[in-house]
């Protein structure tokens, strides 16, 4: 009998492990600090771009970054504190794999600075895929997920801290994407030589056009895999299609020090995106049938994205693309964007019919039983 009050605590202990949930608030605690390791993120990637004398490990930017860290360890066992020394066990629901992701971020940390001491400081697409920088990947994402899976946990993905938690996840997947981001590239602003076919130059000549139409497909898929989850879950809210937009361009702007066409191509890939906005809502009020909403809404979100982007930098910079390739990018990125939408759907199961439901039910038991 004396045992039964120490079960009934582990047990009372147990549940409510299982059962605590950060509120929207505190989920808001862990967006602002995950903003802070973006801008840290970027700001070191701007260093790497611009900083031709940038040497060691112990930088400016990499404080900053670092700092971040210590800020998410620090949130997250504050989160915890009801276990004591054991808070990562007592985490709420969902910051279960961001624990990992601090430990999985300090170890990336250590493993950079031995990476810099002795092979020396990358300064160019090396420094996107050197191992250690991938494990920083890795545990950023773990981090950064944390408010998502949180929101989605308690069936919030449309508020302003649900939204502003996948726009930064797309913003650090962005990142290390981009050495084929069409935000940096701009590609139909590099001039192309058609030669033909059978010319020995002509693979090389079109290697610049080959590579900027696979920027175009690689950002559309990075911009409209975070819209589907959402679509998949109902109604997205407005404004998502363009903060993805916004923050994603932009900062890739930023990285490249606000070179003029990375300024035009961003500014024009916004205002695209808030056109893009009015698409999805007429879209939405259509009630479209199940399988083609998710696909319409992905193709009306990207090609007016993609539309203006090319109207901004024609005016700022000039295209250097001729009609064909510039339309035929827009048209291809708003194919794939369907594409997408469609595969995501084709995966989800069938609709329940509730009212066969509540005639099967009970026949179905009685079959059992009989």
């Amino acid at each position: 009998m004396a045992s039964t009050p120490r079960s009934t605590r582990a047990q009372s202990a147990g549940r409510v492990a299982v059962e605590s949930r950060a509120s929207r608030r505190q989920d808001a605690v862990t967006v602002a600090i995950g903003l802070w390791l973006i801008g840290g993120l970027f700001s070191d990637g701007w260093a790497h771009h611009n900083v031709p004398e940038l040497e060691g490990f112990f930088t400016l930017w990499h404080g900053v970054l670092y700092f971040g860290l210590l800020l998410a360890g620090a949130w997250f066992a504050w989160l915890g504190r009801v276990g004591g020394r054991r808070w990562y066990r007592h985490v709420p629901t969902g910051y279960g794999w961001g624990v990992v992701g601090i430990g999985v971020f300090a170890a990336g940390g250590l493993a950079d600075m031995a990476w810099h001491l002795a092979f020396g400081v990358e300064a160019g697409i090396d420094a996107l895929l050197s191992p250690s920088h991938l494990v920083l990947f890795t545990g950023g994402l773990l981090i950064l997920t944390s408010a998502v899976r949180s929101r989605w946990g308690a069936g919030d993905i449309a508020s302003p801290v649900a939204m502003g938690a996948l726009a930064l996840v797309t913003a650090l997947v962005s990142f290390f994407l981009l050495y084929v981001s069409e935000f940096t590239a701009n590609a139909p602003t590099i001039a192309f030589r058609a030669l033909p076919e059978g010319h020995p130059e002509h693979t090389a000549s079109e290697l610049p056009a080959t590579a900027g139409l696979g920027g175009f497909l690689i950002t559309t898929a990075l911009l409209v895999v975070p819209l589907v989850w959402t679509w998949q879950r109902g109604r997205a809210p407005r404004g998502l299609l363009t903060t993805l937009v916004a923050l994603t361009s932009w900062l890739a702007a930023a990285v490249v020090d606000l070179d003029r066409a990375a300024v035009f191509g961003a500014a024009g890939a916004t205002l695209g995106a808030i056109v893009g906005e009015f698409a999805l809502d007429w879209l939405e009020n259509r009630h479209l049938p199940r399988r083609l909403r998710v696909p319409a809404l992905a193709a009306a979100a990207i090609i007016p994205t993609w539309t203006l982007h090319m109207a901004s930098l024609a005016v700022g910079v000039g295209l250097a693309w001729p009609v064909e390739l510039w339309s035929g990018a827009v048209i291809v990125s708003g194919l794939a964007a369907a594409a997408l939408g469609g595969l995501a759907v084709s995966a989800l199961p069938p609709p329940v019919n509730d009212a066969a439901a509540r005639l099967e039910g009970p026949v179905r038991v009685a079959d059992g039983q009989g």
